[in-house]
């Protein structure tokens, strides 16, 4: 029954200015990059404004399909103890397209075979990633 009255979203409120950044980051990213690559690239911690360090684009991308190893949180600074923004579980689809800072790498996530990123943020790496397989 369609009473005239409007409906409204009951998820979280986004300032404008959140919101207009994350705008502004889709359109730069696309149109530096094509659609797929904006779509893997930057997650939703980079553009909901979440990270309090940026990644550097490096240009190049290496995958790991099928990660292997346990649940670890994405951080929003490549520091153990920033705000945990994602994680990665096992048989993720983990996506490497920034310059690392020491140990630590931004990373983009997926489930699976998924293009559409499900989150994104630093990842501590000392030791590697374990993945089924990995790409350049």
């Amino acid at each position: 029954m369609i009473t005239g009255r409007p409906t409204f979203c009951s998820g979280p409120v986004i300032p404008a200015w959140r919101a207009f950044g994350a705008v502004l980051a889709c359109i730069l990213a696309f149109s530096l990059t094509g659609p797929v690559a904006a779509q893997v690239s930057e997650g939703p911690a980079f553009t909901l404004g979440l990270l309090t360090v940026l990644p550097t684009p490096a240009g190049t991308e290496r995958t790991c399909t099928g990660y292997l190893g346990q649940t670890v949180q994405l951080r929003a600074a490549p520091n153990d103890e920033a705000d945990a923004v994602g994680s990665v579980m096992e048989g993720d689809r983990v996506v490497f397209a920034h310059e690392p800072l020491d140990d630590w790498h931004y990373v983009t996530v997926t489930s699976g075979q998924g293009v559409i990123p499900q989150s994104d943020g630093w990842l501590h790496l000392p030791d590697g990633i374990d993945c089924a397989e990995t790409t350049d």
